[in-house]
């Protein structure tokens, strides 16, 4: 999205991930921080680049509580990714969202001693249209759910 807006490609220094943690220290030092979101779009997939961008992740967030959200099927296709989760101590994220054929397993097997579910919704015919509020399913299917 970055390059998109900018027609740059995004680089994210040492000095703004420092800026980054001074920002979460009020919530670290009340003991108020639960774990830090990493979200990865569906088109982030599981090839050297990849990998090399969620290693750096993982060592440049290591004193945190780490929840990964990955959503492109190489990822579960991949047993390296559940083990560098789990070297990391980082919680895989579940995922509950429509499936399509690029999508992670509805099932990842857990690599941390903590969960995180994300509950994005199903409604696959409206996912790739509108905003968040037309991808909800329609008030009366959401009862039924």
């Amino acid at each position: 999205m970055y390059r998109e807006a900018t027609g740059e490609a995004a680089a994210i220094s040492a000095a703004d991930a420092e800026i980054f943690k001074t920002g979460l220290d009020p919530l670290v030092k009340s003991g108020k921080l639960g774990a830090l979101l990493a979200q990865f779009p569906p088109s982030f997939t599981a090839d050297g680049y990849g990998k090399q961008i969620l290693k750096a992740v993982l060592n440049t967030f290591t004193e945190y509580r780490l929840a990964v959200e990955l959503r492109h099927k190489s990822w579960s296709d991949d047993p390296c990714t559940a083990e560098i989760l789990i070297e990391h101590n980082a919680c895989w994220v579940q995922i509950d969202e429509p499936k399509f054929d690029f999508s992670i397993a509805s099932e990842v097997p857990p690599t941390s001693d903590i969960s995180y579910f994300r509950f994005h919704d199903r409604n696959a015919e409206m996912w790739w249209k509108g905003d968040v509020e037309t991808r909800k399913w329609p008030a009366q299917m959401r009862i039924l759910h």
